[in-house]
């Protein structure tokens, strides 16, 4: 037997090797030679092994050539997860050989995504096909039954009343750790919903699972003190357990607590899996579960038969406010409960059948087999109970109807008996737009087509029964026919095909469904070459027109004396006709046709002389700077002017000074156009002004009474004044914004 007592889950259970009666080993050597030794003897030879020693099994069966003849793989939800970790290392036949696999597990666990990485129980290739599964349901009918029925009963606590136990000052509370009032809450909740529960049901022997073993003793110690504390209660054994005890230890705790004739036993999770105990007749979850297989097999601890034993019960309790019992729909308790809901709906098919018939208006069955959920409350009277209990019902049933969708057929049938024409329509329904049409029951899905994908889909059309088929799904008639009766509609353009395709060409009629609206997709191999051929104009497509070479193309142009890219424009639309239509192969765009075959600018092209600004060779700014002062302009106005040769007795700009030197000579020695053009005049934001505080006295010893008094100042309309120097702003509020400015008085 291979043991790898070095990997252990917390609190899982340790078993010690002199416990088992059976040779034990996790030396590769070791366990090499002895399958060598019995490779060739007769009889059944049987090894037990941990799946955390997978490895070590394998590594010694390979060196010693040794091959199985059937693998039983137990718990075999533990094998899904990461691929290369060590619990799946058995699966694969290139680690071990074994020529039949069988898989057990009570938690099937499926991945949900695509992930090479990732294994999953819905592989056939690794797990095979399910010969066999019992159901919940079936397993409790059985005569006799193979399972005991369970109960799921949420047991409410008021605030109130944990608020008088904390008060009372008796509980224990833990020397480290976290704690808080939350915290704190949370264990006396679980105290009196486990005591609620046993005066309610016939509870005689109760498990606890809690979070850690500090947790788990520390609610021992509390419920023992809840005994003390309040005599009249219903005498309970505690007791507790943990994976560190030897299996001696362990059972002798075990079978004082069967002994008793109600008791507890409390636990992290040492006794989710493995354990035998019948008489379990109660479960409780004192910290929230993640895991659905956690829940599962914790649950698996009350269905094992036993004399006497009607039903086990699992408790959930939930802390409700006094004043506002409906908070628990939107509180974390409730994810308690939808989270156990989630996890036994995956395996009992009751759970979904229940929740389904009574969002649907069913009545409410509780008991026997119809339904083991009940929700057991002690609310304010004012609290309408059952309403209560039936927003809850709603509740858990919207988050449950994914995990088990309406049959496609009967939801295709609902679907169609609304009356919808449209996807779009559909989504409106959905959403909530179509008052008239109701709600969309929870479990028919938004998305259909990705559902019932391989269950029965074949279209939009189709599920709403109005005959619509999605365009990939539709037969269109072959390109030949399609053609000639495009042909016959004389259309005369792309843009008029559009139309006709949107029905906006009355007299052309309607586009029938067998002639696609894209045909240069529908037909791409099939003899599509251009719209100009599917309509029957003779137009060719640009991609498809073979042009003149660069050269002769823009000798042609070159004798159209055209001046520049507007007229180019004009012409080839058509709007010169002194010149003539453009021939044919001659583009529209040579910038892009003859991009690597000589082409340079529209000024090249058109023969003009024109060079775009990007292309053209300046002088070095010292030498245009110099020429520009000798111009004695005064702005920037009259520089612009003079660019557009608006001062004749300036002459024209050079080609070889920029008309937009800031740009031009950004880099290259650019100041301002104050320097540029000669004048000293320095642009506001390269101006340097004296500071804040400076500036402010000057301007105090003014004398200036008003903002307007200011602007005149600054104007020059103050000569008495003296006229404004030049490193003190016009505009103050802006020059010293976050430098002390605090407004004009």
């Amino acid at each position: 037997m291979a043991f790898d007592k070095s990997i252990k889950e917390p609190d899982s259970i340790i078993h010690n090797t002199q416990d088992l009666g059976i040779p034990v080993s996790t030396d590769v050597e070791h366990i090499t030679n002895w399958f060598k030794k019995h490779k060739k003897s007769d009889g059944i030879k049987l090894i037990f092994t941990t799946y955390q020693s997978g490895k070590v099994l394998s590594e010694s069966a390979r060196a010693a050539k040794y091959s199985f003849d059937l693998g039983i793989f137990d718990e075999a939800h533990k094998t899904v997860g990461v691929k290369e970790k060590a619990f799946s290392h058995l699966l694969y036949e290139k680690n071990i050989s074994i020529q039949k696999r069988l898989f057990m597990t009570a938690t099937e666990r499926r991945y949900v995504g695509q992930s090479d990485e990732i294994v999953s129980m819905d592989n056939i290739d690794l797990y095979g096909d399910p010969f066999q599964t019992l159901s919940f349901k079936e397993a409790i009918e059985e005569k006799p039954p193979i399972l005991c029925d369970y109960f799921i009963t949420t047991i409410a606590v008021l605030k109130s009343e944990i608020k008088q136990l904390i008060e009372s000052n008796i509980f224990v509370k833990p020397d480290r750790g976290n704690w808080d009032d939350e915290i704190e809450s949370r264990e006396l909740t679980n105290i009196v919903a486990l005591r609620k529960a046993v005066e309610k049901f016939p509870i005689k022997h109760a498990v606890s699972f809690h979070g850690s073993i500090a947790k788990a003793k520390l609610y021992l110690e509390n419920q023992e003190l809840y005994q003390t504390a309040f005599p009249k209660a219903k005498k309970m054994d505690c007791f507790h357990v943990t994976g560190e005890m030897s299996s001696n230890q362990r059972s002798k705790v075990l079978n004082e607590f069967q002994a008793s004739k109600l008791s507890l036993v409390t636990n992290a999770r040492c006794l989710t899996e493995g354990v035998d105990v019948p008489n379990i007749d109660c479960i409780l979850f004192a910290d929230p579960k993640r895991s659905t297989v956690d829940i599962v097999q914790a649950v698996g601890r009350v269905l094992r038969t036993s004399p006497g034993k009607e039903r086990g019960y699992i408790i959930i309790p939930v802390l409700v406010d006094d004043a506002n019992p409906n908070s628990l729909l939107e509180d974390t308790a409730f994810q308690d409960i939808l989270m156990t809901l989630r996890a036994l709906a995956s395996n009992d098919e009751r759970i979904i059948e229940y929740f389904r018939s009574v969002s649907k208006g069913g009545k409410r069955k509780r008991g026997g087999t119809d339904f083991p959920v009940d929700i057991a409350v002690n609310l304010p009277l004012r609290i309408d109970l059952e309403e209560f209990r039936q927003a809850i019902e709603l509740k858990c049933w919207s988050r449950l109807a994914k995990l088990s969708w309406m049959p496609f057929e009967e939801a295709r049938e609902f679907a169609r008996s609304l009356g919808l024409g449209s996807g779009k329509d559909w989504r409106k329904y959905y959403k909530g737009e179509l008052i008239n049409k109701g709600i969309k029951p929870e479990d028919i899905p938004r998305n259909p087509n990705i559902v019932y994908k391989n269950h029965g889909w074949v279209s939009m059309g189709d599920w709403l029964g109005s005959g619509f088929i999605a365009t990939q799904s539709r037969e269109y008639l072959p390109f030949q026919e399609a053609r000639k009766f495009v042909h016959n509609l004389k259309l005369k353009s792309m843009a008029e095909w559009l139309k006709y395709c949107k029905g906006e060409f009355l007299e052309k009629g309607f586009k029938p469904d067998d002639i696609p609206q894209k045909p240069n997709r529908t037909y791409k191999n099939e003899g599509w070459i251009d719209f100009g051929d599917w309509l029957g104009t003779g137009n060719v497509a640009p991609q498809n027109i073979k042009y003149r070479p660069f050269q002769e193309a823009r000798r042609f142009v070159h004798k159209l004396k055209l001046k520049n890219r507007e007229e180019w424009k004009k012409y080839f639309l058509g709007q010169l006709p002194e010149k003539g239509n453009k021939p044919d192969d001659i583009p529209r765009n040579p910038n892009i046709v003859y991009k690597d075959q000589g082409w340079i600018s529209i000024g090249d092209w058109l023969g003009s002389g024109t060079i775009a600004n990007y292309l053209k060779v300046y002088i070095p700014f010292e030498e245009a700077r110099e020429f520009v002062r000798k111009l004695g302009l005064k702005n920037e106005d009259e520089w612009r002017k003079y660019c557009k040769g608006k001062i004749p007795k300036k002459g024209k700009n050079p080609k070889t000074i920029p008309n937009t030197p800031a740009r031009v000579y950004k880099d290259q020695g650019w100041i301002s156009m104050g320097d540029w053009l000669g004048t000293g005049f320095i642009a506001n934001r390269l101006k340097e002004y004296r500071s804040f505080e400076k500036a402010k006295k000057f301007v105090q010893s003014l004398k200036l009474k008003s903002n307007t008094e200011w602007m005149d100042y600054c104007n020059g309309k103050m000569p008495e004044k003296g006229t404004k120097p030049k490193d003190i702003p016009r505009n103050p509020q802006r020059t010293y914004k976050d430098q002390g400015w605090n407004g004009y008085g």
